[in-house]
């Protein structure tokens, strides 16, 4: 790592936002990898430079972030569940928290508190000509959680996520369910004994040079929607709104 990576990503270290300091250089260097795209290591390695990307920690960081959003969640539900009852009758409970939680870490609400915390972007890196898009941000922003466990332990990556999200968890709201909304859709024109059995999501796709994947959505057969994403539950909601707003929005599938 070159000096001038390395105060760049002290820099960011260092910040108010993250606040460590007297970074190890073993640490700094799992934050350089939780902050490099695929293709810019791609491009490294074809200069013969062994250079690491952030998809095994963006895994890792992905549960971490999920299951401390999901325990504040749980922790704070009683105080919310009757008003949110009230509004969404339809809704379990398991539904109301499962809604909230992706609420906050699909990859636009991710990418949004990086952009939000401008410091972030500057130290993403990515191969020539490739856009900084909020799959990247989201990818390196879990990856980062991730290095931020390694490096602080369970409590660190905690208080960071707290920091990050704290607004977003008091204020979390149950998101649209699209897959839901074309069930029912497809159910009512259809009418089928068990509509799985024309209602299908195919395999994602993994597109050349990204993190992002690709779902269709066909009912008996026939495409209805696509979806893009950085994992496959958030291009299959994708495809799926895009199948209801195409197939149902104006026909009563509402």
């Amino acid at each position: 790592m070159n000096q001038d990576r390395a105060q760049e990503l002290r820099e960011l270290l260092n910040s108010p936002l993250v606040g460590f300091e007297d970074v190890s250089e073993e640490a700094l260097a799992r934050y350089d990898q939780a902050l490099t795209h695929s293709s810019f290591a791609s491009e490294e390695q074809q200069r013969g430079i062994e250079t690491g990307d952030y998809e095994q920690l963006e895994f890792l960081g992905d549960c971490i972030l999920d299951f401390i959003i999901a325990e504040e969640l749980f922790s704070s539900f009683r105080l919310r569940a009757r008003s949110l009852h009230d509004r969404f009758p339809d809704k379990t409970d398991e539904s109301l928290l499962t809604d909230m939680l992706h609420d906050i870490t699909n990859d636009r609400k991710l990418a949004e508190i990086v952009v939000a915390n401008r410091i972030f972007d500057p130290c993403i890196r990515r191969g020539s000509g490739q856009e900084l898009n909020d799959s990247i941000r989201a990818g390196a922003l879990e990856a980062f959680i991730a290095a931020v466990y390694y490096h602080k332990g369970f409590t660190g990556a905690q208080q960071l996520v707290h920091r990050l999200f704290r607004q977003r968890i008091e204020h979390a709201e149950p998101i649209t369910s699209w897959k839901n909304k074309l069930q029912e859709c497809v159910q009512k024109k259809f009418q089928p004994p068990d509509v799985r059995t024309i209602l299908q999501y195919h395999e994602p796709v993994p597109e050349n040079g990204s993190t992002a994947v690709s779902v269709q959505v066909s009912v008996n057969g026939i495409p209805w929607g696509v979806g893009r994403a950085g994992c496959k539950r958030d291009a299959e909601i994708a495809a799926a709104k895009n199948a209801y707003e195409t197939h149902c929005r104006n026909t009563g599938g509402h």
